[in-house]
């Protein structure tokens, strides 16, 4: 009844579990580190500010044009009636019209979207442009008067707008009415 126990050898550690177990998760902590770091470096954010030291001293500089255009009663209306037609209807208490307004779209997260265009007065209180292509989404609008001298404009108005296309292939345009006006 006696058995005579005998030194087995010893197996090799990658036949053995508890090896794989105490080198396998560092290893993948370090590949999804190394992964991490890739879409970080290919997909880096800029919606920050190359200078933020400038951009938080023009704050008051917002801050009176937005006064400027609350005081005056300054709003407008913006219409989409054809894909490329644009409209603006301006109101307010002001002395005297610009000949030019100028329409600023910022998207909300990709900067290389983003552009401007240059209205041009028609009658008294009416702006039209042509724009090249329909913007769909969600867009940030800043309407402001383009200044004949070097100083900045006296008012702007802004607004978030969500233009929608119908159809999912070939968009069919339908009209579409925004309204600006001092938050």
């Amino acid at each position: 009844m006696n058995k005579v126990l005998t030194p087995s050898s010893p197996s090799r550690w990658h036949s053995q579990f508890w090896g794989w177990f105490v080198f396998g998760l560092p290893a993948i902590v370090v590949v999804a580190s190394i992964a991490t770091l890739v879409i970080a470096i290919r997909h880096s954010d800029n919606l920050v500010v190359d200078d933020y030291y400038k951009e938080g001293l023009a704050i008051n500089r917002y801050l009176d044009q937005d006064r400027y255009a609350l005081a005056h009663q300054i709003s407008a209306s913006l219409s989409l009636s054809t894909p490329a037609d644009l409209q603006i209807e301006i109101d307010g208490n002001l002395e005297q019209l610009p000949d030019h307004l100028l329409l600023q779209w910022e998207h909300p997260t990709t900067k290389n979207l983003d552009f401007q265009t240059a209205l041009v007065r028609h009658d008294q209180q009416h702006y039209a442009a042509t724009l090249e292509t329909l913007p769909t989404g969600r867009w940030y609008l800043t309407l402001k008067e383009i200044a004949t001298t070097g100083e900045d404009s006296l008012w702007r108005l802004k607004a978030q707008i969500v233009i929608e296309a119908n159809g999912s292939n070939a968009p069919e345009f339908s009209a579409q009415q925004f309204f600006l006006q001092t938050r």
